[in-house]
């Protein structure tokens, strides 16, 4: 149980932004899952490790996202189809990291597809958020919506905001949405959204272009 506990310390450590007490926690749980042997709570080093890379792929890290990647694909212990959507989102930001955030934005809402199909509406519900944040908000925020009226909590209800503001470049809906985050604990998200209003913002404030000016 001690590897649990630790997997899921560093789960919530990226959730709120500690990336580097993400990692520290989800190295633990890697060694302390493997004590277990070949059956029992092994199988779930493999979320530990597509979390692993996701955390290196949000530092910047992309050759420790994608060694992480490598392991949860060739993982050899038992593998359950419940960890599917973990390593697609861990999939997902390895190649944002490299750039490549068309694919990036394909694995991401194919994990939600995955998560969905498993029953997993939270992690559903997570993969879309990341879908949203990698570019892909108009893909994904009607579906967030839907979520918010079966997933009980603030989390969704929240991501949904986000999604449908980024979606529409809504400044104050985005500005609402990092306030939620805010207020939840999930400091990455908030930064994200109050950036995004920042931008939003400064595009409607901008003076039209030369070209676009009315005739006198």
């Amino acid at each position: 149980m001690a590897g649990i506990w630790a997997e899921l310390r560093g789960m919530s450590a990226k959730a709120q932004g500690g990336l580097r007490f993400a990692a520290q926690h989800l190295r633990e749980a890697l060694t302390l899952l493997e004590s277990d042997g070949p059956s029992g709570l092994s199988c779930m080093r493999i979320a530990a490790m597509a979390e692993l890379s996701s955390v290196a792929a949000m530092t910047g890290d992309a050759t420790e996202a994608a060694h992480w990647l490598v392991q949860a694909d060739t993982y050899a212990g038992p593998r359950l189809g419940v960890f599917a959507p973990w390593i697609e989102v861990g999939r997902a930001w390895s190649l944002a990291c490299g750039g490549q955030l068309t694919q990036a934005i394909v694995h991401a809402r194919r994990a939600a597809d995955l998560a969905r199909e498993q029953g997993h509406v939270a992690y559903e519900a997570i993969a879309l958020c990341d879908a949203a944040r990698l570019g892909g908000a108009g893909m994904v925020h009607t579906r967030l919506s839907v979520l918010t009226r079966t997933v009980e909590g603030d989390a969704v209800a929240a991501k949904a905001l986000a999604a449908g503001a980024l979606a529409r470049a809504d400044e104050i809906g985005l500005g609402q949405a990092s306030d939620a985050f805010e207020r939840l604990g999930y400091l990455p998200l908030a930064a994200e959204t109050a950036t995004a209003a920042a931008r939003s913002r400064s595009l409607s404030s901008r003076p039209p272009s030369p070209s676009r000016l009315p005739e006198p």
